[in-house]
């Protein structure tokens, strides 16, 4: 089995497109040609070699991963190895023969801690369905976890394991090839954090987990992966820009550049005002007309701007708004709206029907604003509309 040491960047989907990689290292589409920024399935990434200084004062989690029986965990967390169907093309093939073992993930282990922050269900999901075995890597976790405490803030993972056989399913449902993704291996996870861009998270991940990470940029996400090698792409939507900076800012700390501070989250929503108290007694029914009114006043015509009634009504829990918007009139800038619109705007709150001879009698203010009274010219062929 060959592993291909480059998984391939997503699609506008979330999915990973088909680029492979030459043996050179190389990124080429799946003909074999040279990769493209711009090319219709996203960006390739960009791939370099292992920095060679110690630019990172975190080791890598060296637990004793192999257990008894199962894989151990930062948490202490061992789970047993499952059985299932991974021979090529199977259910759990493994198309990047990472060599994880697939492990026991059925619903009763899914609240279990692999780290202080992220569970065996959150691991063994894509796309909010869990699977009763999964591959999933140690490394993963350590870096997640790394990741989450530089954040201090949630991560979630929106898709871990996938099996092959759902991967497949997934991307014959878009009528495509489906590719090698790391997903299946065990070694991916994509994440969002509040608050952060994809290219954000990029730049946290890099400094949170060290430079050999594999990342991809979404514009609201980002993918990470344990392949072992640095790589670099982007999703839909993302410019090359922004892809170029993140680049940049990984080749900064190489050359012993600071970290950039921790983007804040959202600002939190303020106090919920207390509720205005209200008024006991009752309002009876009125008539006000305001002359003139700011927003109005480009309006051309004689006054007034507004017109406003209301019935009567007693400790109303809540108040109806009718708003009357009157077409083009005849007289034009001598319109009045008490004389000419008012009559027929039904701010009487009478029924037109004669149904209900009391009239409109839920707590209602309705609104009657003046329009522009003038004919307006419209269209290329100076045709005269109506307002």
């Amino acid at each position: 089995m060959t592993a291909d040491p480059l998984s391939q960047a997503l699609d506008p989907w979330g999915f990973e497109s088909p680029f492979g990689a030459s043996a050179s290292g190389e990124r080429t589409t799946a003909a074999g040609q040279p990769a493209v920024v711009g090319a219709p399935w996203g960006e390739a990434p960009w791939v370099e070699a292992p920095w060679a200084e110690a630019a990172w004062t975190e080791a890598p989690w060296t637990g004793e991963a192999e257990s008894a029986g199962g894989v151990a965990f930062p948490s202490g967390a061992v789970l047993a190895r499952a059985s299932g169907a991974t021979g090529r093309d199977e259910e759990h093939w493994d198309p990047n023969g990472a060599g994880l073992p697939l492990l026991d993930t059925r619903p009763a282990l899914r609240t279990t801690r692999l780290s202080p922050n992220f569970t065996v269900g959150e691991l063994a999901s894509s796309g909010g369905r869990a699977s009763d075995v999964a591959r999933i890597s140690p490394e993963l976790v350590r870096v997640l976890q790394a990741i989450r405490d530089r954040a201090g803030k949630a991560v979630r993972i929106t898709s871990g394991y996938r099996s092959w056989a759902r991967n497949k399913a997934l991307y014959q449902g878009y009528g495509k090839k489906p590719t090698l993704s790391r997903h299946c291996s065990g070694q991916a996870a994509d994440i969002t954090v509040p608050g952060l861009s994809g290219a954000q998270i990029a730049k946290l991940a890099i400094d949170a987990a060290g430079p050999e990470l594999a990342i991809g940029i979404g514009t609201t996400f980002a993918h990470v992966d344990v392949r072992g090698a640095w790589a670099l792409w982007s999703y839909g939507g993302v410019a090359a820009s922004t892809v170029r900076a993140v680049r940049a800012y990984r080749d900064a700390r190489r050359r012993g550049a600071p970290p950039a501070p921790v983007p804040p989250g959202p600002v939190p929503p303020g106090p919920v005002p207390p509720p205005v108290p209200r008024v006991p007694g009752q309002t009876a029914g009125g008539r006000l007309e305001v002359a003139r009114v700011p927003l109005l006043a480009a309006h051309r015509g004689a006054g007034p701007d507004l017109v406003l009634r209301w019935n009567g009504m007693q400790n109303p829990e809540a108040i109806d708004v009718v708003v009357h918007l009157h077409g083009y009139s005849p007289p034009a800038a001598s319109m009045r709206l008490p004389r000419d619109k008012e009559p027929i705007s039904g701010l009487d709150f009478s029924d037109p029907a004669g149904r209900e001879p009391g009239g409109r009698t839920r707590p209602t203010l309705a609104l009657l604003p003046g329009g522009s009274r003038r004919r307006a010219r419209s269209g290329p062929t100076g045709s005269r509309s109506r307002r």
